[in-house]
This record gives C-alpha cells, structure tokens and sequence, in this order.
C-alpha cells in the first residue's frame, strides 16, 4: 500500500506534472537534473514493486536499465541512503501543493471546464508564504489551469467566484465567463433534492430496529457512514449553491 500510496500521489500526481515544464524547457542543465532524478526513483520503484508485479516491473526495467546493471530478478534490493531532510523545500512543497489542490478542488465542485483556465487572486497570510507561490508562480498556473495569477498583501473577492483558505492564505478563483450561473444552480438543486432523499432513506433504515437487529454489523456500519459520506456531501452542494444565489 505504501509503494502503491507514493508511486500514484507523490510519483506520477506532483514529481512527473511538476517537472514537465524543465523537460520541454529551454535550460539544459535543468531538464538533465529532472531526468536523472525521475529515473534514479522509477529504478527504485520497479524493484521496490518487482515482489507484487514481477512481469511488468522487469519489463520497464529491461528498457531502462544500463548494459553493466543485471536483469530485474537478481538486481539488488535498493538500499536507503541518510539523506538530510530539506526543511524549507518540504515547508515550500507542501504549501504549493496544497494551494494548487484548492484551487483544482474549487474548479471541481464548481464544475468549471478542464480546458479552461481561470484567473486567480491570493492574498493575506505572509510575506514568506506569498514570496513562495511567487517564486512557483509557474508550477501554480500550470498545475491548477490558472490564466492570470495576482498575489498581493490585500486582495479583493471578485463579484463571482468561489474561496478556500489555505494557511492563512485567501484563495480567490474568478468563475466570471467560466460557468452558466443559471443552469449550475439548477443542476446543484437537482443535485440537493437527490441527496436529502437519500439521506431521508438511509436515516429511516438506521432507525427502524428490524434493520438493525436483524442485518449484519458490517451491513450496518457501511450503512452509517454512507449516511456521512451523503451529509457532507449536502453540505457542499448548500455552500456552492448559497455562493451562486449571491450573483442572481
């Protein structure tokens, strides 16, 4: 699980995005860097992952591995190295992670487009954290499909748009010219209506007792935290459609 955790999230979903702009950039020694890394891991992926998928791991492996290094199944296990932890690069990641998932997540519940991108605004929390994204200002347009990027101490919410808060940070995505107010609100009642049925239905089953005297316990735990999952999915859809009756 763990191998599986770090080779879809951490791997492919930010290193491989992330460095795609070094690969198909202009500086050389950059675009050498992103790929000696990207390999070096990938080489230790493939053994890590060789126990639980031995055909396709030697596969990739005989592609990329060098004449003098030995065939996948008798290559030796990787071996952890003391490396001293960059601090002020995880704090600077983690910061331009979470704020890219902010605004992908806001783009998602609004249901902006994937091919359109979106101006942003970033403001308040502090200087250090803001003269972070500016410096990955790139990385943040790529990732998130942000047009126009403002990052200042003091912004203004535009008239319609939708607002996360990530570390202190205010996270403005401008919706104008992106969505149709009128049919995503009618989509997100249809869309409440639906789930406060479910949620009528789910509560009458967890109440009546011959449901829950007679089903079994794993039966009726799935059933609670469906009733959960479906709450805080409600709760969402009333705040996206409370932000849209805000720009009638």
């Amino acid at each position: 699980q763990k191998i599986y955790e770090f080779i879809w999230e951490e791997y492919c979903d930010w290193y491989i995005e992330l460095i795609k702009q070094r690969l198909y950039g202009a500086d050389k020694e950059k675009k050498e860097s992103a790929i000696a890394t990207a390999v070096y891991v990938l080489k230790s992926i493939l053994k890590l992952l060789h126990p639980y998928a031995p055909f396709i791991s030697e596969e990739i492996w005989q592609s990329l591995k060098t004449e003098e290094e030995p065939d996948m199944m008798i290559a030796s296990w990787p071996e952890a190295k003391e490396i001293a932890t960059n601090a002020k690069a995880v704090k600077e990641m983690e910061l331009l992670m979470q704020t890219i998932t902010a605004v992908r997540t806001i783009r998602s519940e609004m249901k902006v487009p994937p091919a359109q991108k979106a101006d942003v605004l970033i403001g308040g929390g502090t200087m250090e954290q803001r003269a972070i994204l500016e410096d990955q200002r790139s990385d943040l347009q790529h990732l998130a499909k942000v047009r126009d990027l403002r990052i200042s101490e003091k912004v203004e919410q535009p008239a319609l748009s939708s607002s996360a808060v990530v570390y202190g940070l205010e996270i403005y995505v401008s919706l104008e010219g992106l969505i149709d107010i009128d049919k995503e609100r009618e989509r997100l009642e249809k869309d409440i209506a639906a789930y406060e049925g479910r949620i009528r239905a789910g509560s009458a089953k967890l109440e009546n007792p011959n449901f829950i005297s007679r089903a079994p316990e794993q039966v009726v735990e799935h059933e609670r935290k469906k009733l959960i999952a479906y709450r805080e999915t409600l709760s969402v859809l009333k705040e996206n459609h409370s932000k849209l009756l805000q720009h009638k």
